[in-house]
């Protein structure tokens, strides 16, 4: 074993602590990384790329298309939510809407619509519902609070 190695300390020498960021760019400060050892070494492990790799291979795994094709998808329905045309997301980041049963995805929503639909449950009749409620109560005095 090179010399300032032993069982107790290997890695200490290793390139921790030279780097100022992770090898996609993302600077290292008080925060954005946490120490992992593997293999007896330890390196510092970007956060910014985990959260990237989780949610990439949770798009995967889950609603069964690839980051690019999310991507693509979101391209060909304008670059805006898939009911409102908003091009804003509502502060939560975009949502992959999809079928519950068939996980088939059917687009890419605005936060507050996507809410909107998993509050309902998906259900036609109760959209139905809240729409003959909102033309039942038009031209209505609001009661005042």
């Amino acid at each position: 074993m090179p010399s300032g190695f032993s069982e107790n300390n290997k890695g200490v020498r290793h390139h921790f602590g030279k780097r100022t960021a992770c090898s996609h760019g993302h600077p290292y400060v008080d925060g954005s990384w946490t120490t992992v050892t593997k293999n007896g070494y330890a390196y510092r492990h970007c956060r910014v790329c985990s959260r990237i790799a989780t949610a990439k291979s949770h798009q995967k795994y889950y609603y069964g298309i690839t980051h690019k094709q999310r991507e693509e998808r979101f391209v060909s329905q304008g670059s805006c939510c898939a009911v409102c045309k908003s091009k804003d997301h509502g502060g939560r980041g975009w949502h992959t809407d999809h079928d519950h049963v068939t996980k088939k995805v059917r687009g890419i929503l605005c936060h507050p619509c996507n809410l909107a639909l998993g509050n309902v449950k998906d259900n036609v009749e109760i959209l139905q519902a809240l729409i003959e409620y909102l033309r039942g109560t038009e031209g209505r005095e609001q009661r005042a609070t």
